[in-house]
């Protein structure tokens, strides 16, 4: 669709997993990188998840590059053309 929350979605698995008896806490977040209707930002989703044992992958697609990315602190930053670029 039109919108996309990723700092929601990070927030949404960090619930997920609050409510679960697993002990490991993965998460494959797979994005153009562009944020576009989040009410909590990825950044601040992201610090969380972190201080809270959830361990982030992102595989990133923009156009046909697709990259991949494993951090379990993710330190996002903004790309030339406003996306939210991880790793």
């Amino acid at each position: 669709g039109p919108h996309t929350a990723l700092g929601d979605a990070i927030g949404l698995a960090i619930r997920t997993f609050e409510a679960s008896d697993v002990e490991q806490r993965l998460l494959i977040l797979l994005s153009d990188g562009t944020d576009t209707a989040s009410r909590m930002s990825p950044v601040n989703a992201a610090e969380i998840a972190r201080d809270r044992g959830v361990e982030i992958h992102t595989v990133g697609a923009n156009g046909i590059e697709i990259s991949i990315c494993r951090n379990e602190a993710i330190l996002p930053r903004r790309g030339e053309d406003n996306t939210l670029a991880v790793g």
